[in-house]
Protein backbone atom coordinates (compact mmCIF):
# COMPACT_ATOMS: atom_id res chain seq x y z
CA UNK A 1 0.00 0.00 0.00
CA UNK A 2 1.11 3.24 -1.03
CA UNK A 3 -0.05 7.34 -0.02
CA UNK A 4 -0.08 10.76 0.60
CA UNK A 5 -1.92 12.75 2.19
CA UNK A 6 -1.79 16.20 1.17
CA UNK A 7 -3.10 18.23 4.07
CA UNK A 8 0.57 17.14 5.90
CA UNK A 9 2.36 19.35 3.45
CA UNK A 10 3.33 22.13 5.83
CA UNK A 11 4.59 19.78 8.43
CA UNK A 12 8.24 19.38 6.36
CA UNK A 13 9.61 17.10 3.46
CA UNK A 14 8.50 13.87 3.37
CA UNK A 15 5.28 14.40 5.25
CA UNK A 16 2.35 12.81 4.43
CA UNK A 17 4.10 10.06 2.64
CA UNK A 18 3.21 6.45 3.65
CA UNK A 19 3.29 2.50 2.75
CA UNK A 20 2.52 0.07 4.09
CA UNK A 21 2.26 -4.32 3.65
CA UNK A 22 -0.96 -6.40 5.11
CA UNK A 23 -1.54 -10.04 4.97
CA UNK A 24 -4.72 -12.00 5.35
CA UNK A 25 -4.84 -15.76 6.06
CA UNK A 26 -8.03 -17.80 8.04
CA UNK A 27 -9.42 -15.24 9.51
CA UNK A 28 -6.03 -12.99 10.69
CA UNK A 29 -5.50 -9.73 9.25
CA UNK A 30 -1.91 -8.86 9.91
CA UNK A 31 -1.04 -5.06 8.53
CA UNK A 32 2.13 -2.88 8.91
CA UNK A 33 2.16 0.90 7.78
CA UNK A 34 5.52 3.20 8.18
CA UNK A 35 4.42 7.09 7.62
CA UNK A 36 6.12 10.25 7.66
CA UNK A 37 4.91 13.13 9.94
CA UNK A 38 7.38 15.85 8.39
CA UNK A 39 9.67 17.02 11.33
CA UNK A 40 8.29 14.60 13.50
CA UNK A 41 9.88 11.69 11.96
CA UNK A 42 8.53 8.49 11.06
CA UNK A 43 5.43 6.77 12.56
CA UNK A 44 5.14 2.91 12.39
CA UNK A 45 1.67 1.26 12.76
CA UNK A 46 1.14 -2.54 13.05
CA UNK A 47 -2.59 -4.15 13.93
CA UNK A 48 -3.85 -7.08 14.28
CA UNK A 49 -6.99 -8.62 14.07
CA UNK A 50 -8.76 -12.06 13.73
CA UNK A 51 -12.49 -12.76 13.04
CA UNK A 52 -13.32 -16.00 13.51
CA UNK A 53 -15.87 -17.02 10.84
CA UNK A 54 -14.30 -15.89 7.93
CA UNK A 55 -13.89 -19.60 7.07
CA UNK A 56 -17.50 -20.53 7.61
CA UNK A 57 -18.68 -17.43 5.74
CA UNK A 58 -16.74 -18.15 2.66
CA UNK A 59 -18.18 -21.90 2.85
CA UNK A 60 -21.30 -19.89 3.35
CA UNK A 61 -20.76 -17.78 0.42
CA UNK A 62 -19.66 -21.08 -1.59
CA UNK A 63 -22.58 -22.97 -0.73
CA UNK A 64 -25.47 -20.24 -1.62
CA UNK A 65 -23.16 -20.14 -5.03
CA UNK A 66 -24.07 -23.77 -5.63
CA UNK A 67 -27.48 -22.98 -5.18
CA UNK A 68 -27.80 -19.96 -7.33
CA UNK A 69 -25.86 -22.08 -10.00
CA UNK A 70 -28.53 -25.75 -9.44
CA UNK A 71 -31.33 -22.96 -9.63
CA UNK A 72 -30.38 -21.42 -13.20
CA UNK A 73 -29.78 -24.81 -14.23
CA UNK A 74 -33.20 -26.06 -13.21
CA UNK A 75 -34.69 -22.95 -14.67
CA UNK A 76 -32.58 -23.59 -17.54
CA UNK A 77 -33.84 -27.22 -18.35
CA UNK A 78 -37.47 -25.61 -17.46
CA UNK A 79 -37.34 -23.49 -20.33
CA UNK A 80 -35.53 -26.01 -22.62
CA UNK A 81 -38.45 -28.47 -21.89
CA UNK A 82 -41.10 -26.07 -22.53
CA UNK A 83 -39.09 -24.80 -25.93
CA UNK A 84 -38.98 -28.85 -26.98
CA UNK A 85 -43.29 -28.78 -26.70
CA UNK A 86 -43.46 -25.78 -28.54
CA UNK A 87 -41.46 -26.89 -31.28
CA UNK A 88 -43.13 -29.71 -31.34
CA UNK A 89 -46.22 -27.77 -31.48
CA UNK A 90 -45.21 -25.84 -34.64
CA UNK A 91 -44.48 -22.45 -32.03
CA UNK A 92 -41.46 -21.81 -33.36
CA UNK A 93 -41.60 -17.72 -32.63
CA UNK A 94 -42.40 -19.04 -28.95
CA UNK A 95 -39.81 -22.25 -29.16
CA UNK A 96 -36.72 -20.05 -30.58
CA UNK A 97 -38.02 -17.71 -26.88
CA UNK A 98 -37.42 -20.46 -24.89
CA UNK A 99 -34.45 -21.75 -25.67
CA UNK A 100 -32.73 -18.92 -25.48
CA UNK A 101 -34.25 -17.83 -22.23
CA UNK A 102 -32.73 -21.28 -21.50
CA UNK A 103 -29.41 -20.19 -22.56
CA UNK A 104 -29.84 -17.15 -20.33
CA UNK A 105 -30.10 -18.85 -17.54
CA UNK A 106 -26.97 -21.34 -18.27
CA UNK A 107 -25.26 -20.54 -20.90
CA UNK A 108 -23.77 -23.82 -20.99
CA UNK A 109 -26.62 -25.89 -21.83
CA UNK A 110 -25.62 -27.46 -25.24
CA UNK A 111 -28.91 -29.28 -26.22
CA UNK A 112 -30.56 -25.32 -25.94
CA UNK A 113 -27.82 -23.99 -28.07
CA UNK A 114 -28.63 -26.87 -30.43
CA UNK A 115 -32.55 -26.30 -30.61
CA UNK A 116 -31.93 -22.91 -30.99
CA UNK A 117 -30.28 -23.16 -34.15
CA UNK A 118 -32.69 -25.59 -35.27
CA UNK A 119 -35.95 -23.27 -34.30
CA UNK A 120 -34.20 -20.17 -36.02
CA UNK A 121 -33.33 -22.47 -39.54
CA UNK A 122 -37.26 -23.67 -39.46
CA UNK A 123 -38.44 -20.51 -38.81
CA UNK A 124 -36.38 -18.85 -40.83
CA UNK A 125 -37.68 -21.93 -43.63
CA UNK A 126 -40.97 -20.84 -42.49
CA UNK A 127 -40.92 -17.14 -43.14
CA UNK A 128 -39.33 -17.80 -46.72
CA UNK A 129 -41.38 -20.35 -48.10
CA UNK A 130 -45.08 -17.68 -46.95
CA UNK A 131 -42.61 -14.59 -48.44
CA UNK A 132 -42.91 -17.31 -51.58
CA UNK A 133 -46.26 -18.34 -51.57
CA UNK A 134 -47.49 -14.85 -51.02
CA UNK A 135 -44.92 -13.16 -54.14
CA UNK A 136 -46.48 -16.47 -56.21
CA UNK A 137 -49.82 -15.14 -55.17
CA UNK A 138 -49.46 -11.73 -55.76
CA UNK A 139 -47.35 -12.61 -59.08
CA UNK A 140 -50.71 -14.25 -60.77
CA UNK A 141 -52.87 -11.54 -59.69
CA UNK A 142 -51.18 -9.04 -61.85
CA UNK A 143 -49.49 -7.22 -58.87
CA UNK A 144 -45.45 -7.38 -59.80
CA UNK A 145 -44.26 -4.45 -57.09
CA UNK A 146 -45.83 -6.51 -54.64
CA UNK A 147 -44.62 -9.59 -56.04
CA UNK A 148 -40.99 -8.39 -56.41
CA UNK A 149 -41.16 -7.19 -52.80
CA UNK A 150 -42.04 -10.56 -51.76
CA UNK A 151 -39.49 -12.21 -53.47
CA UNK A 152 -37.25 -10.26 -52.58
CA UNK A 153 -37.39 -10.82 -48.96
CA UNK A 154 -37.26 -14.04 -49.31
CA UNK A 155 -33.88 -13.97 -50.80
CA UNK A 156 -32.80 -11.45 -47.83
CA UNK A 157 -33.98 -14.44 -45.83
CA UNK A 158 -32.16 -17.59 -47.66
CA UNK A 159 -29.80 -15.55 -50.56
CA UNK A 160 -29.37 -18.77 -52.45
CA UNK A 161 -33.54 -19.59 -52.88
CA UNK A 162 -33.42 -20.81 -56.38
CA UNK A 163 -37.00 -20.48 -56.93
CA UNK A 164 -36.98 -16.92 -55.26
CA UNK A 165 -34.54 -15.90 -57.77
CA UNK A 166 -36.49 -17.35 -60.49
CA UNK A 167 -39.98 -15.42 -60.04
CA UNK A 168 -37.69 -12.51 -59.04
CA UNK A 169 -36.50 -12.33 -62.38
CA UNK A 170 -39.85 -13.51 -64.21
CA UNK A 171 -41.15 -10.65 -62.14
CA UNK A 172 -39.17 -7.81 -63.08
Amino acid sequence: RAGFRGDRHRAGAGAGLSSGIGFKFRGYDLAYALSSLGGLGLAHHITLSYQPNLDRDRRTDQTVAAEIRRRAQITAEAFYRQGLDQLTAGMLEEAVWSFDLALVWDPEHNLARTSLDDARKNLSDRKADRFLTSGLSHYQSGKLVEAISDFGRVLEIKPDHPAAALWLTKAS
